[in-house]
């Protein structure tokens, strides 16, 4: 396990007092949030991925597997959504269904795949040891970016384009239209799911409030969190879901790639009618779990974690150079309406970001 003392302080007031109402959104919802756990989010994705890559369904990994079963119901998915300008309450459900992809978006699990593919140069840099030190696991992934990483972008970028509508009357009388994408709450619960494991292991030391705040706390950094990540999408049920079951699934390579077999195995009998069974497969998955070539490649794996959470405050700063760049992209626009109102909230973001620096540092144990 690592520890990482991480200090997140404010430059100024603003104007804001801390309080009871506002405790969590100020600490956990913006300076937590914006810092560490955003940061941090494409190594925890990985997380997810990996488990679908350790696997293998008749000699393909599971996340080849998907993919191949289901692209062609993703495309018609946005073919349907096509020639409608916003979707009523009640039909993006209506769609997914009628397109056979109730189950395969459940948990949100693959939008998450599809999301880290599409951030697969960032991952093959992070977790370069890993591959290196794993090859058939590189070489999978490689072929499923290469079959694949094209549809998924262009699926990605027309899927987020489809409104959901909200139109609401305020007590006035006067319209609004709050109508949002398809995507917005997916990317809510999958941030929000994945946040909430970091936030587990986030011990909170000090909080100063007099003027500014000043918030110390110590993340660990523990490989119980891949297997936490694993639990909270209930992986074992999606597969028992989407491949009936573990007859044709086994582990993929050569190495058993970080307990996916053990915890999956154990994950998916039926502990009701078969407790003897389940506890055996616990048990296996401890004993495994607790093995120490296994214990070198989770802490491998969460290593790269550690390192996102060192380099928070580098996330920090690219966030603003991002906001600022597209402050100025937005008021080079040529489209008069909404402009001001969409300036002032990028200032707004930008002036709370800046008002914020963190400074992050491991923890040698003595």
């Amino acid at each position: 396990m690592k520890k990482i003392e991480i200090k997140i302080s404010e430059k100024d007031k603003l104007g804001k007092y801390l309080t009871l109402l506002n405790f969590r959104d100020e600490l956990v919802n913006f300076m937590y949030k914006k810092t560490i756990a955003d940061s941090s989010r494409t190594s925890m994705r990985f997380f997810v991925l990996i488990f679908f890559l350790s696997l293998k369904v008749d000699s393909k990994s599971l996340l080849m597997s998907l993919f191949e079963e289901n692209i062609e119901k993703i495309i018609n998915l946005n073919k349907a959504f096509s020639g409608r300008e916003k979707l009523r309450a009640g039909e993006y459900a209506e769609l997914i269904k009628n397109n056979g992809l109730e189950q395969i978006f459940k948990y949100d699990i693959f939008f998450i795949l599809i999301t880290t593919v599409l951030d697969s140069d960032r991952i093959l840099s992070k977790f370069s040891k890993y591959f290196s030190e794993n090859t058939e696991v590189a070489e999978e992934f490689i072929k499923v970016i290469e079959k694949y990483g094209e549809v998924l972008a262009d699926f990605d970028m027309d899927f987020k384009t489809h409104l959901i509508a909200d139109d609401r009357i305020d007590d006035t009388g006067e319209s609004h239209d709050l109508s949002k994408s398809v995507y917005r709450t997916i990317k809510m619960r999958t941030s929000r799911s994945i946040d909430l494991e970091l936030h587990k292991y986030a011990e909170l030391r000090v909080v100063k409030s007099e003027s500014p705040i000043d918030l110390t706390i110590i993340q660990h950094i523990d490989p119980q969190i891949i297997i936490d990540l694993w639990n909270t999408y209930n992986l074992g049920d999606y597969v028992k879901v989407i491949w009936h079951g573990i007859g044709n699934v086994v582990v993929a390579y050569e190495f058993k790639q970080i307990l996916a077999d053990k915890w999956l195995k154990w994950k998916v009998i039926d502990g009701k009618k078969n407790r003897k069974e389940k506890l055996k497969a616990k048990t296996e998955f401890d004993v495994a779990k607790n093995d120490p070539e296994q214990n070198i490649k989770l802490m491998q794996l969460v290593g790269v974690l550690a390192e996102s959470v060192i380099k928070s405050n580098e996330h920090l700063q690219n966030e603003i150079r991002v906001l600022k760049e597209k402050k100025k992209t937005v008021a080079r626009e040529k489209i008069l309406i909404g402009k001001d109102k969409k300036i002032k909230e990028l200032e707004e973001r930008i002036e709370k970001l800046e008002n914020i620096e963190v400074l992050a540092s491991e923890i040698r144990a003595k």
